[in-house]
């Protein structure tokens, strides 16, 4: 999927660059239907603040990512509260249930949030999961007067 955004900050080969939602979002309602809310990317480029940017997302992967970014992290979750039962007599017969599912879950939970960070690890430099830039070009002024609210 090809989105055009605005370059907000060019630095050291890096490119920050703002997108506005796409206009199929505004239907949706679930951001508050804001169509001026921006999402920010970093990626590797040249280019000089305001240039527009052509950015080739990759299909699919973006709902891949978020799913992975909380199905990881709620089965740690789950996974401590369900070994707190079995668990919480050998190992803290004195402690409330209660505060024994709590600490389990929280357990769960780092360990996946570290189980997260090597996934992403692994798929960060490969081909297929990372933005490219496609193309820069000057800005258009109508384009670069939405994006930065002067029109």
């Amino acid at each position: 999927m090809l989105q055009t955004g605005v370059v907000m900050a060019a630095q050291g080969g890096k490119l920050t660059v703002a997108f506005e939602r796409p206009q199929a979002c505004k239907d949706c309602g679930q951001c508050g239907g804001e169509r001026r809310k921006q999402t920010e990317l970093t990626l590797p480029g040249e280019g000089r603040v305001g240039d527009l940017v052509t950015v080739d997302v990759p299909d699919g992967r973006v709902a891949q990512a978020a799913a992975l970014a909380y199905v990881i992290p709620l089965a740690g979750l789950l996974l401590g509260l369900l070994l707190a039962g079995p668990l919480r007599p050998a190992l803290a017969p004195g402690l409330s249930d209660d505060l024994f599912a709590a600490l389990c879950a929280g357990a769960g939970l780092l360990v996946s949030l570290g189980v997260l960070r090597l996934v992403d690890g692994c798929i960060r430099g490969r081909a297929g999961w990372q933005p490219r830039l496609v193309d820069v070009r000057a800005p258009e002024p109508s384009v670069a007067e939405n994006v930065y609210g002067k029109g």
